[in-house]
Formats: C-alpha cells, structure tokens, sequence
C-alpha cells in the first residue's frame, strides 16, 4: 500500500446518515490535490483518486459517470475561483494600467 492509499483509507471514516454528499466532496478535493501536484492531466485515474479518497473504484460511480465529468467540476470549481480572486483584486482599483495590474497579479497567483 502506498503512502498516497494509506494516507486517505486512514483518513477516511463512514459517512452518517444524511451525510452522502461528504463523498462526491472527498473525492472532488482529491482529484484537486491529485491535479495539483501532476505533470498532466493524464496522470490522473480513478483508480488513483479513489485511493486517495480512502475509498474503492466503484464507489466513484455512485456520483460520476466518468473521469471526464468529474475533472469538468474541478475545473468549473478551479475557473469559478479564478474570477473570484480576479474580481476582489480589480475591485477598487482606477480603471486602466492599475486595475489591469491587480487583474494581472491575481491570474498569476
């Protein structure tokens, strides 16, 4: 087993009742961690999501149909963030060079 598997089956527990969407999550903020830390996406799988997640491969199933789908949520998740912090950074800024430098700033970080 490797540290990434024993790391998330340790931290993994059973979900109470009323707690199903705590999975869809887990696995959502593995694939995150997973992509941050790759050099391509094609490095990721659900066999390697699902064992970090602390779970099995079929449990993925019950809230995706497919790797694809999953990665189009983190994506959406990661864009939505992006225009977050671009629109807190131009706020309050003077139109033209600074805001255009705040804009700037926040799509680098």
């Amino acid at each position: 087993m490797s540290a990434e598997s024993a790391a998330g089956a340790a931290a993994r527990g059973r979900n109470r009742r009323g707690e199903g969407g705590r999975l869809r999550q887990d696995l959502l903020r593995s694939a995150r961690r997973l992509l941050a830390g790759a050099e391509a996406e094609s490095d990721l799988s659900i066999r390697r999501i699902t064992r970090a997640a602390g779970v099995s491969p079929q449990a993925f199933y019950l809230h995706f149909h497919s790797l694809d789908q999953l990665l189009f949520e983190v994506y959406t998740a990661e864009f939505a963030e992006l225009i977050s912090g671009m629109t807190r950074a131009a706020r309050g800024q003077a139109p033209g060079r600074p805001r255009l430098a705040a804009l700037a700033q926040a799509y680098a970080d």
